[in-house]
């Protein structure tokens, strides 16, 4: 079940650009946790940038 959590992040995601998780933080606690849980389902993309996570909306379906 999601919760009105993942549904903030919904609206940051949104846009389908790219957002760090210090963004994400804004409107979830543990953003990392979140972020780890997402890309597992391949709801997000993420891109480890030097020292940086960001992440966005899957943008098309991950192949099979």
């Amino acid at each position: 079940m999601r919760t009105a959590s993942f549904e903030r992040l919904q609206s940051v995601l949104a846009d389908d650009d790219w957002h760090s998780e210090e963004e994400l933080s804004a409107v979830v606690r543990f953003p990392e946790l979140w972020v780890r849980q997402l890309a597992a389902e391949d709801v997000v993309e993420v891109s480890y940038d030097a020292d940086r996570v960001r992440v966005r909306r899957r943008l098309q379906p991950a192949a099979a």
